[in-house]
């Protein structure tokens, strides 16, 4: 008796676990082997019934290798069998969402805080809009149902998905996150510490290399610089304060001001970046440095110019990683947009 349950038990365990098994259809290998089916649904059955793209570029597609985890969309793109616009409004269509510009949204400072960065990346997501209701609009490249899942879980509220390209969210997301938001937190750090002050005045290289506020604001610095796709930094000490400005476009625009006993410390780090001579101050010095900053591969020419109230520098970034943009990708509104028109 005991046996006949025994097997019994393992019979119902053996078919429960056949059941829950997913049947996954295997990935075509030849031309015959691609089906499609009229009045589908899936991104390729959409494509070839908007006439957007041949069903030949289309099998070649669906056969491609799938070794670098690119999805039907990006090798469609990546083949030039059609634009990311036009994906992008597919793929709004499949999804049931609205399509958006993001060069005609501000993303609202209340809306982009209800989602952390990390998350808005990983997720390619901008919040742009809190309703009344408490619910929240999100512009995504990815509009799928995880996506929408993930995003009502980190901000415990409804979520509205609307739907731009990629490139476009993520200058956005560059646009809407603001690297320098964390520096006032450096600032109180840095004049609170005496003794490191001290040290910093001895213009020795340790004291530079341990001042950790100083070495924060200076990464924060060229993270938001590369964000707003400055081409200059510029650091102008003056009377009261140290000046902060970028060269966005051809035209310098104020960003940050420092206190000015923050100066002579943050000089010296670039220094020691540049491999320049920390001690000398009287004279006009130049380097350059090397680093990967968000996954771009960055050169930095270094210029320092002695000034009366102390060295000025400016610092010229070439992001070897980012094509030359088009007016087309800037994630700007169209007002600004035509306003550099005029």
């Amino acid at each position: 008796m005991r046996g006949r349950r025994e097997a019994r038990r393992r019979a119902q365990a053996e078919s429960e676990f056949v059941d829950r098994s997913p049947k996954v259809s295997p990935k075509p290998k030849t031309a015959d082997d691609v089906d499609f089916e009229p009045n589908g649904t899936r991104l390729g059955e959409l494509l070839l019934e908007r006439g957007t793209i041949g069903r030949d570029q289309l099998i070649d597609a669906i056969l491609a290798p799938e070794g670098d985890g690119r999805k039907l969309g990006s090798i469609l793109v990546a083949a030039h069998a059609l634009t990311e616009d036009e994906l992008t409004e597919v793929l709004a269509h499949q999804a049931g969402v609205e399509r958006v510009d993001l060069r005609d949204v501000e993303a609202e400072e209340d809306a982009v805080g209800r989602l952390p960065e990390a998350m808005a990346r990983e997720l390619n997501a901008v919040p742009i809009n809190s309703r009344d209701d408490g619910s929240l609009d999100v512009v995504t490249s990815s509009p799928d149902p995880e996506t929408h899942r993930r995003l009502e879980e980190l901000t415990g509220a409804t979520v509205h998905l609307k739907a731009d390209h990629l490139e476009r969210v993520q200058l956005s997301l560059d646009s809407a996150y603001r690297a320098l938001g964390d520096v006032p937190q450096f600032i109180e750090r840095f004049e609170a510490a005496d003794s490191i002050r001290h040290a910093v005045e001895t213009v020795s290289e340790g004291a530079a290399m341990e001042d950790a506020p100083v070495i924060q604001v200076v990464n924060l610095l060229i993270i938001q610089a590369l964000r707003d796709r400055a081409s200059d930094i510029h650091i102008e000490p003056l009377e009261t304060h140290v000046r902060l400005r970028f060269r966005i476009d051809g035209v310098l625009h104020d960003i940050l001001e420092l206190p000015a006993s923050m100066a002579l410390a943050l000089v010296s780090r670039l220094k020691i970046l540049s491999n320049l001579n920390i001690v000398e101050r009287r004279r006009p010095q130049d380097g350059q440095m090397s680093m990967v900053v968000e996954g771009h591969d960055i050169n930095v020419r270094v210029a320092i110019v002695p000034t009366m109230f102390g060295e000025k520098v400016v610092l010229r970034l070439l992001d070897k990683s980012r094509p030359l943009s088009t007016q087309r990708s800037w994630a700007c509104p169209k007002k600004r947009r035509n306003d550099t028109r005029s």
